[in-house]
């Protein structure tokens, strides 16, 4: 998934680059509005993607700064991969994580 988000990067940056070249005029509002939010929705697949369902967030504060992972289970026991320092925009990203995961679980218990 991240490979495909990454030609569609380039795909839109090329776009770009030929409306910029055959008008040889500043990229638009509309465009880079367009393109900024393109990126941010690609941002939020990859990191839906990235982290199933069946694991948990979880932070640790070292030095004073709090670091978030992602621990799941494994054939051998637990697994934790780094996910990123704490920030507004990961906050919101785990929260979203958390209510996808929970809907998708109240779904799948109607059937």
């Amino acid at each position: 998934m991240l490979y495909a988000i990454c030609n569609l990067r380039i795909l839109m940056s090329i776009l770009i680059l030929i409306f910029e070249y055959k008008t040889m005029s500043a990229i638009t509002l509309v465009a880079q509005t367009t393109y900024a939010e393109l990126l941010e929705r690609c941002a939020g697949a990859a990191f839906s993607d990235a982290f199933p369902e069946d694991g948990a967030f979880t932070s640790k504060t070292i030095k004073g700064r709090r670091y978030w992972y992602f621990q799941s289970a494994t054939a051998t026991g637990r697994s934790q991969r780094y996910v990123g320092p704490e920030s507004p925009q990961l906050i919101e990203r785990i929260a979203h994580h958390k209510q996808a995961r929970d809907d998708l679980r109240e779904r799948r218990s109607l059937v």
